[in-house]
């Protein structure tokens, strides 16, 4: 038997968010998971796993991870439309089987406006908390091999 790993979200979310025409057409492919060490001022996107608990231990199925984004924009407006895109675009990834995982659910939380103070000048961004509960996706079932001496019918 395969064992069945729960899903890398961080790798889930932000090739989904790569992807998707809302994010892509502001920022094109800077959907990041660590921050970039040379960023430069362009408005970004940052996805980081924060947290979560499986709601069931054994088996280890079903996962509820927290995610905190974070977007970075040249300005205040740039950094909300990227916020506003980005949790519009992940509405739509409920329900849906990628490639890393299904997604069951996506609950949205917080949503703060914290200048990034790291920054000389300040930089503009706004951070959400989302909650993703996805399990693995598992390969379409097949149908069994008949017993050995058995017939198969024509």
């Amino acid at each position: 038997m395969t064992a069945l790993l729960l899903p890398d979200v961080e790798r889930l979310v932000s090739g989904y968010l790569r992807q998707h025409s809302l994010v892509e057409g502001l920022i094109g492919e800077r959907v990041f998971t660590v921050f970039p060490s040379q960023a430069g001022g362009e408005s970004l996107l940052l996805v980081q796993r924060i947290g979560g608990t499986p709601p069931l231990s054994h088996p280890l199925v079903i996962d509820e991870a927290q995610l905190q984004l974070d977007a970075y924009g040249g300005s205040k407006v740039q950094a909300w439309a990227l916020m506003a895109c980005t949790l519009a675009a992940l509405d739509e990834l409920q329900g849906l089987v990628r490639p890393e995982g299904s997604v069951a659910a996506v609950r949205q939380g917080a949503i703060r406006w914290q200048p990034d103070d790291t920054f000389k000048p300040v930089r503009p961004r706004f951070v959400a908390d989302v909650t993703l509960t996805t399990r693995p996706a598992t390969p379409a079932a097949r149908s069994p091999e008949p017993f050995a001496g058995v017939a198969t019918p024509a």
